[in-house]
């Protein structure tokens, strides 16, 4: 015979439920601030500068692109644009504030195709 007996008992868990959640739930925030990072960093990844690319080939002054680029904050820091853009996407601030519905003004040029 053996002395060991057949059933043994089963280790306790070692997390509990709430601690594993929070891991996932802070996992998925990491993963979403990153996430957002290179989203943003993608504006700046684009050839030439971002308000010759917001106007196109229309003629203007450096008292307009200077206008633009303090319509649209590109004067500011990266950290401070990041963070409005990102005040931006929340669906909270987004309806209650109207400058993230912004746009540029129509082309008069037509666009030939």
């Amino acid at each position: 015979m053996t002395t060991g007996s057949p059933l043994r008992a089963r280790a306790p868990r070692s997390r509990p439920l709430g601690r594993m959640l929070a891991v996932r739930v802070l996992g998925m925030i990491g993963v979403l601030l990153v996430l957002s990072i290179v989203v943003f960093s993608l504006m700046y990844l684009a050839p030439g500068d971002i308000v010759k690319n917001l106007l196109g080939n229309r003629p203007t002054s450096p008292e307009a692109v200077a206008a633009i680029r303090a319509q649209y904050h590109l004067d500011e820091s990266l950290p401070v644009q990041y963070l409005r853009w990102l005040g931006a996407l929340s669906p909270v601030t987004s309806a209650s504030r109207s400058d993230c519905r912004r746009r540029l003004p129509p082309r008069s040029d037509p666009v030939s195709g």
